[in-house]
């Protein structure tokens, strides 16, 4: 496998395991790592797990694809009020 690289996308960055996995992501050798973000709908690799038909399709093809995709996405209780307080 020498000279391949590893395109990896990893969901839930802003969380504990998924910042934790994007740094070691980061600087292992072959991989390319990059995140999602929910904090700006408007930039690239945008994914909010909570906004039904959030276009997954794309996200998973822009930035030149990927091969793996770690989901590391971690919901509050409180991030679920608010949602179904939201739909409400």
């Amino acid at each position: 496998m020498s000279g391949t690289t590893t395109r990896v996308l990893v969901l839930g960055n802003t969380g504990m395991l998924g910042s934790m996995l994007l740094g070691h992501l980061s600087r292992a050798p072959g991989v390319v790592a990059r995140a999602s973000q929910r904090r700006d709908p408007g930039a690239p690799d945008y994914f909010d797990a909570l906004t039904p038909g959030e276009p997954l399709p794309a996200l998973l093809a822009s930035g030149g694809g990927c091969d793996l995709v770690v989901n590391a996405i971690g919901l509050t209780q409180a991030e679920l009020k608010r949602s179904d307080d939201a739909e409400a």
